[in-house]
């Protein structure tokens, strides 16, 4: 891999010239954030980033519940001191060791923790794993129905372990429940974000960029959903429906790819671009929502107090 390292600075050729990177020195800077749309942004990003911070103490009051009942259970990945971001630059660093398979928010540290979860998961017994999942759900009868706002009902499990660390950390679970429901599916439309004049531009040039080391692809996706195809070798159950696939480690054809990928994307400022126009998108939707956002602000920042009076 170091070979690689070494040479991703020196990816990019200008066309006929052969000269190094700097292709695009004239790349128009990233549009910039209106106060009203950063301030809306940070309104919906500090929900998220004190939900995680939340989530990690329930992990952790399920966890002590569990192995009080004879059950263990890792819980979920929650980074710690958590910045949400709608978008994740591809650093050619990233490219360089492990191509396109840490594309998008997976990171080295969330790989090792699901990979762990994995290997637990298959060396537990079916009993086993029955009655971890009785000890953290509860019984069949263990179950709420909330209606939505909308009128639609929802049933979840709300037994076991989980609900005892919920109820302690909020007066009211289903409330809780209800006002995180009202934010399902924030977020702005994405092909509405990348057919906007900026998102064209850049990844036009993107485009022309990757086309001066004879890598011929419209936009960033189709490099990786590319290489993620000739990487992946389906798996089928015994009646031969396609039950899940195998990623093989990076070749050198995908890193080299990778590499003039993320190289591109920063001498373009592509990265750059669709990250700001992704956050001015969701500060503009957090505005019109600003009601829900409050709401759930409200009801996590008490859960966040009584995780620190239970926890410390």
């Amino acid at each position: 891999m170091a070979t690689w390292r070494m040479r991703a600075a020196a990816v990019v050729l200008c066309g006929a010239t052969g000269a190094l990177v700097g292709c695009f020195d004239d790349a128009p800077a990233a549009p910039e954030l209106t106060a009203a749309d950063e301030a809306g942004f940070r309104s919906i990003a500090q929900v998220w980033e004190l939900g995680n911070e939340v989530n990690r103490a329930e992990d952790e009051l399920i966890r002590r519940c569990m192995v009080a009942k004879g059950s263990t259970w890792r819980g979920g990945y929650h980074a710690e001191d958590y910045v949400y971001s709608p978008y994740r630059g591809f650093t050619v660093e990233i490219a360089a060791e492990y191509g396109y398979s840490m594309l998008g928010f997976s990171t080295p540290e969330s790989r090792a923790f699901d990979q762990a979860d994995e290997a637990e998961e298959l060396a537990m017994t079916e009993a086993e794993r029955a009655k971890r999942d009785a000890d953290l759900h509860g019984g069949p009868g263990d179950t709420r129905t909330v209606v939505l706002d909308n009128g639609g009902k929802i049933t979840y499990p709300a037994g076991g372990c989980r609900r005892h660390a919920k109820e302690q950390l909020y007066e009211d679970p289903d409330e809780a429940f209800l006002r995180w429901q009202a934010l399902n599916g924030f977020g702005p439309d994405w092909d509405e974000v990348m057919a906007s004049r900026e998102a064209r531009d850049v990844t036009k040039r993107w485009s022309e960029c990757m086309a001066a080391v004879n890598l011929v692809y419209a936009e960033p996706g189709d490099a990786s959903y590319e290489a993620s195809e000739a990487a992946e070798t389906p798996t089928f159950d015994e009646e031969g429906n396609q039950i899940d696939s195998v990623r093989r480690p990076p070749d050198q054809k995908e890193i080299a790819t990778a590499v003039a990928d993320a190289t591109c994307r920063l001498e373009t400022g592509y990265d750059e671009t669709i990250g700001t126009l992704l956050r001015a998108a969701y500060g503009r939707e957090a505005i019109a929502r600003e009601g829900d956002i409050l709401a759930v602000m409200e009801i996590e920042t008490k859960a966040q107090e009584r995780a620190k009076e239970l926890l410390g």
